[in-house]
């Protein structure tokens, strides 16, 4: 069991991301922008730019994560570059041009 822990912490720590607006390490390596998004002094939801180290096809995609003012949230992604967007499936978002 205890091997197991081990490999799994080693496993989260490979690949723990930080996104670039933690205070002690503000610098992220796929997030070149976010954004915290406000309508009317509410809460709107999360906006991120993807950037940095990912693959040239993703630099400049959209992200974000929407919450309407019932507290239901949904997720858009804008790609930027031209690509066949059937390529790209994410569970409970939806692509958008």
């Amino acid at each position: 069991m205890l091997r197991k822990m081990a490999l799994h912490t080693l496993i989260m720590e490979v690949f723990y991301e930080y996104i670039g607006i933690q205070g002690d390490n503000p610098v992220s390596n796929i997030i070149s922008l976010a954004t915290i998004k406000s309508a009317d002094g509410s809460f709107g939801g999360i906006e991120a730019v993807v950037g940095g180290g990912v693959s040239a096809i993703l630099t400049g995609t959209t992200i974000e994560l929407l919450r309407n003012p019932s507290g239901l949230w949904s997720c858009e992604i804008r790609i930027l570059n031209k690509v066949d967007k059937s390529d790209f499936s994410i569970s409970g978002c939806k692509i958008v041009d």
